[in-house]
């Protein structure tokens, strides 16, 4: 295993329970809300231009958050790692997103990235302290 070497606090707890429970917890969530949105993208959304690009982003966000789950309820390090990075890249890509919403004038595709962005920023801070706790 690699130490990143990347400027993010390490945390001892995460909100009101220990790191590795709340870890799940965040998995449990990311998990919920892929599927969620699957589901509303099916009875709502209808442009194969968006379903070529939401689908398979969604179910990458599913196929993820099990990678988490089972890294963290087996303690398989590498699996939290695998996620943690992934999800650093995925917080990049967001980004860039939000830039390309806003210049097209799509503010409330732009809000929902950046609040996504919060959301996995805060996950890849719980999961990196985690991973670095499993070791």
């Amino acid at each position: 295993m690699c130490d990143d070497h990347l400027p993010l606090p390490r945390v001892s707890d995460c909100i009101c329970t220990d790191l590795k429970m709340g870890c799940i917890i965040f998995g449990w969530i990311s998990l919920i809300c892929s599927i969620i949105g699957v589901g509303t993208l099916n009875l709502y959304h209808h442009d194969e231009h968006y379903d070529g690009v939401i689908y398979p982003t969604l179910g990458t966000g599913i196929v993820l958050s099990i990678i988490l789950l089972i890294g963290l309820h087996a303690d398989i390090p590498i699996l939290v790692q695998i996620y943690y990075f992934i999800i650093l890249i995925s917080i990049i890509l967001m980004i860039i997103s939000f830039i390309v919403y806003l210049i097209r004038g799509r503010i409330w595709g732009a809000v929902s990235f950046i609040i996504a962005c919060i959301f996995y920023f805060v996950v890849v801070i719980y999961t990196r302290s985690c991973f670095y706790s499993m070791m």
